[in-house]
């Protein structure tokens, strides 16, 4: 006999279905601006359909690749200025949303370790936080 389905737990799956195809149509429609985050988070929704009961699973994963995308679209470098010299020599800044200055001379591209770093830092820490709110208390007296 198959389990019967609660309006609670199927509302939640429409959601994460209409969020996950949200996404995936935004990536589509902005692939050069912001797609490739949507993409990245519509694939983990998708991929973390199989947890969607074990909340403290899922909901770790989610929030680690939200806090890894933003963080590192906050540190990466968003505009280039160039300026060449006659002599040939230029000079290359870069900036973010936050103001870090990237700079170097010559052929410079900024460099992204710095950005990889730091998402994974917080989407590391964010994911732990996570788990450690949803986890399962034991029953029974503190000892």
């Amino acid at each position: 006999m198959a389990p019967e389905v609660t309006p609670r737990r199927g509302s939640i799956t429409a959601i994460r279905w209409g969020l996950a195809i949200v996404l995936g149509a935004l990536w589509l429609m902005a692939l050069a601006i912001f797609g490739v985050p949507a993409l990245v988070l519509g694939l983990v929704l998708l991929a973390a359909w199989r947890a969607r009961d074990q909340r403290a699973i899922s909901w770790p994963v989610m929030a680690g690749v939200v806090a890894f995308v933003v963080i590192a679209a906050l540190i990466a470098p968003w505009s280039c200025t160039g300026i060449v010299a006659i002599t040939g020599y230029g000079h290359t800044e870069c900036f973010n949303p936050l103001g870090i200055r990237y700079s170097g001379d010559g052929g410079y591209n900024a460099p992204l370790w710095p950005a990889l770093v730091a998402g994974l830092s917080a989407g590391l820490a964010a994911a732990l936080v996570t788990w450690l709110a949803l986890r399962r208390r034991p029953s029974g007296p503190i000892a």
